[in-house]
């Protein structure tokens, strides 16, 4: 499982185009780490490291829109988006759960 992970990140970071996946890094890093093999691009620190990256990312982000839907000065004009909101609050909790286990194992 892990060389076929490895075959897909590779591929993913050849294809400029294509977005980093966050899942197929975490998936290979965490079949790396039941071979051992620790360190290398491809190993699985570096690919925890990379998933975490892009998923703290994607909650910086989630948190940019609410604090923009919440705060701007143009917000009092918009209609509040209550599903929206709710929405990004679980997909940020999501996340966080899943940072917690590849921070934390």
């Amino acid at each position: 499982a892990a060389n076929l992970y490895q075959i897909a990140v590779e591929a993913i970071d050849k294809d400029e185009g294509e977005e980093d996946r966050w899942d197929a890094l975490a998936n290979m890093a965490a079949a790396k780490q039941e071979l051992g093999e620790f360190l290398g691009p491809y190993g699985a620190r570096r690919s925890y490291e990379r998933a975490i990256v892009l998923l703290e990312g994607m909650v910086g982000e989630y948190n940019t829109y609410m604090d923009q839907m919440l705060n701007e000065a143009d917000s009092a004009k918009r209609e509040y988006d209550d599903e929206g909101f709710h929405e990004t609050q679980m997909q940020i909790n999501s996340i966080n759960a899943y940072l917690s286990k590849l921070y934390y194992g």
